[in-house]
């Protein structure tokens, strides 16, 4: 099993989002970061899922609105 944290959720979010040298932080939410609107979501999805070889439910990333809810519902799709 890949090992999810912070360094690999960065790494997810900079290859779905243009971010250049914008700081990511675990607080980081939807409107404050660079290209992250409803398609960036969509990408940070599909990057999550091919990544870490899970898949999501819609219900479930409908109001993930935070870096450390995503990460979160990450980390918990890969220990059920």
């Amino acid at each position: 099993m890949k090992e999810v944290n912070f360094d690999a959720i960065k790494e997810v979010f900079r290859s779905a989002l243009d971010l250049g040298d914008f700081e990511l932080k675990l607080d980081s939410k939807f409107e404050e970061v660079p290209e992250w609107d409803s398609l960036g979501h969509m990408r940070i999805v599909y990057e999550l899922e091919a990544r870490f070889d899970i898949e999501f439910d819609i219900e479930e990333i409908v109001d993930v609105d935070t870096v450390e809810k995503i990460m979160n519902l990450t980390i918990s799709k890969l220990t059920k």
